[in-house]
């Protein structure tokens, strides 16, 4: 997501388009990104189920990359913001 940006309605149509067409390089980091940009998309047009189902599904593709890669360090602290604020059930 563009750093600023407000329009999460259309952020999230373009990171649908990118996890929906994923392309030909398969080991590409920009599938599991995408479900990142979903997640904080969704975040930003208050769905807090679509939010968290994409960040699951995020950590669920990135769980043995690398944890200090720019970008991604603090997501896991997010969703548990999230999920006390919002009453989400991570289990």
């Amino acid at each position: 997501m563009v750093p600023g940006a407000k329009n999460g309605a259309l952020a999230e149509a373009e990171f649908q388009k990118n996890i929906d067409h994923r392309g030909w390089d398969v080991m590409s980091p920009l599938w599991p990104m995408a479900h990142l940009g979903l997640a904080r998309a969704a975040e930003l047009e208050g769905d807090p189920e679509k939010a968290r189902s994409a960040y699951e599904q995020f950590f669920l593709l990135w769980k043995d990359a690398d944890p200090e890669l720019t970008g991604v360090d603090g997501c896991e602290e997010r969703i548990r913001t999230a999920a006390s604020l919002r009453r989400w059930s991570l289990g």
